[in-house]
């Protein structure tokens, strides 16, 4: 009887090995490179990958909204996504991604609870949801001492 315990172990323990060897040795597609300026460095891919999910949502766009499409990527199929370069940095939709998550972290960093998120302003447009009454202009608000231009009346 014990010897057929140890020999179901023996084969037990086999099966695993062999699954582990074929999972590793499947051929994987390359990870893209993270190159990340403004989100912490320690993140995982998983981490990255929620927080885009979130902007994509909160903006209502693709990812293609803020990368570049990876010039030497292999042909897509028809209806395929293209794949996309994610360290490019080109485009400026992602450098004025940069900067609204750079404010958006001071905003929520003065607060007490985290509150401040791209959907607060955005409400899933890409430009925000929302313009200024009477006539301030975006561009007309200002802390500084002298204060805001008065518009005329």
């Amino acid at each position: 009887m014990p010897i057929l315990k140890v020999l179901s172990l023996f084969v037990s323990l086999a099966g695993v090995w062999l699954a582990s060897v074929v999972v590793v040795g499947r051929e994987q597609e390359p990870e893209p490179a993270m190159r990340l300026e403004v989100l912490p460095s320690t993140w995982t891919r998983e981490q990255v990958d929620l927080v885009m999910e979130s902007f994509n949502t909160s903006l209502g766009v693709d990812c293609a909204y803020c990368h570049t499409e990876d010039p030497e990527a292999p042909p897509r199929a028809p209806g395929e996504d293209p794949v996309l370069d994610y360290a490019d940095d080109s485009k400026e939709e992602k450098i004025a991604s940069r900067f609204m998550i750079t404010l958006t972290n001071e905003i929520n960093a003065s607060l007490e609870d985290e509150i401040v998120s791209c959907y607060t302003c955005h409400l899933g447009k890409s430009t925000p949801a929302f313009s200024p009454s009477a006539g301030w202009g975006r561009a007309r608000f200002t802390l500084r001492p002298a204060g805001p231009t008065v518009p005329a009346n």
